[in-house]
């Protein structure tokens, strides 16, 4: 388990009974100042500022003792631009492994994260308007000095997930006659084989209920996998709700569409989702 992944209370409560904000001064250097009574499982925000009191510190001394202590890189809001200064939701910094650095409100945190943590970039890519850095190459690739760019005539290339072959053969048409490059998958296994051999796909079209290795079993998998995390990838579904659609969405899907919709919805769909991810 990293560093981000573990809860700083854990550690500190094993550890002489003090509070994971004292340790960090103290560690610093800063021990010689009369140790604050703080219970161990007082929260950051309930502790930051007898911390900075006592230790006379800044909230933005402490905030760099603990992005130091945690191996983090923190923003300079100063030079960022403008939502990346907006704050984050407390209980999504949890969720997601994000550690609080400014803590000046009892409800929102001002929060970096683990750069490797593909699901906790996507939340603070969503909250934030930031662009995750996966997000940025995908868009405009690891170009090195005098790489010349790949040639942008090349038609966006389409992995096609369907386990219908009357559904693939029809969507195949549609979306070649619009010059699409398509491959196709007949299940799940198949198409997370494909993109480990090749990624070079603009979109997944994806079944969402297929024998075996279902479309939420893919999708799972993509978002999980750094070389797929930010693949844009349109579901189809029997049925559509807005549950369902929350539900995708916060699965990570970019949008969804119902099998039943006629061939023009389908490739205004298709259409939205390229055009938003190139």
């Amino acid at each position: 388990m990293s560093a981000l992944e573990q809860d700083p209370g854990e550690e500190t409560a094993r550890a002489d009974a003090v509070h994971w904000l004292v340790r960090i001064a103290e560690r610093a250097g800063l021990g010689e100042a009369e140790r604050p009574s703080i219970s161990p499982g007082v929260k950051a925000q309930g502790a930051w500022s007898d911390v900075t009191r006592a230790y006379a510190l800044s909230d933005a001394d402490l905030s760099k003792l603990v992005a130091e202590y945690f191996r983090l890189n923190v923003a300079d809001f100063d030079k960022a631009e403008h939502n990346a200064a907006l704050l984050i939701p407390e209980t999504m910094a949890r969720k997601h492994h994000i550690f609080p650095l400014l803590e000046n409100d009892r409800n929102f945190v001002v929060a970096t994260c683990d750069p490797t943590d593909v699901e906790a970039e996507r939340a603070l890519g969503f909250s934030t308007g930031r662009t995750p850095p996966f997000e940025v190459e995908r868009v405009l690739g690891p170009q090195l000095d005098g790489e010349t760019k790949e040639d942008e005539s090349r038609p966006p290339r389409i992995l096609l997930v369907e386990d219908d072959e009357d559904a693939r053969l029809l969507m195949r048409h549609l979306l070649e006659r619009d010059g699409y490059e398509v491959r196709e998958s007949g299940d799940g296994h198949k198409a997370l084989d494909l993109l480990q051999e090749d990624q070079a796909f603009n979109l997944v079209i994806l079944d969402l209920a297929m024998p075996g290795l279902d479309g939420r079993a893919v999708l799972q998998q993509l978002r999980g996998s750094l070389g797929t995390a930010a693949l844009p990838v349109l579901i189809r579904t029997g049925t559509g709700s807005d549950q369902i659609e929350a539900e995708l969405l916060e699965a990570g899907a970019d949008d969804y569409v119902e099998k039943s919709v006629d061939a023009d919805r389908f490739m205004a769909r298709v259409h939205a989702v390229l055009r938003r991810a190139l």
